[in-house]
């Protein structure tokens, strides 16, 4: 939502990334990728080769490069294009040496509405009511799985 607000309210912003350090030790950069979105063959599935044509089709170089392309992303093949959107120049190296760490908001379950939560938050709402009700939303998911 930030790049499409920017695009509109100020379109000559120059914006770029940055490493940010994940230890005591601020040399021990990493970027925030988030690497939610994966394709595989259950082994029992029923439809093998229809599965494997949609995921030949899902990884040509035109639908997934440009699919990346669209969502700022680097496409995971040896042969793909290079990303050269000046916006993540500055992850690419760390992204090449593999220095990244996986974005927390996937590990979130998404019955639990922690963006809207985070987002009553800084419009105002009281953290610890808000972290209270995150708490029993946690503790009702950890009861129905059990």
């Amino acid at each position: 939502m930030f790049r499409r607000a920017t695009r509109w309210t100020a379109p000559n912003l120059e914006l770029g990334t940055f490493p940010l350090p994940m230890t005591e030790d601020p040399g021990d950069l990493r970027v925030r990728v988030n690497m939610d979105l994966a394709a595989w063959i259950p082994e029992r599935g029923h439809h093998h080769q229809a599965a494997r044509d949609f995921l030949e089709y899902l990884y040509q170089p035109e639908v997934i490069d440009a699919y990346n392309a669209s969502q700022l992303g680097f496409t995971p093949t040896t042969d793909a294009k290079q990303n050269d959107d000046p916006r993540v120049a500055g992850m690419k190296p760390y992204y090449d040496a593999g220095q990244m760490y996986q974005g927390p908001s996937v590990l979130v379950h998404k019955s639990i509405p922690v963006f809207n939560y985070a987002q009553a938050m800084v419009l105002g709402a009281d953290p610890q009511a808000t972290l209270a009700t995150i708490d029993a939303d946690w503790a009702r998911l950890a009861f129905r799985q059990a």
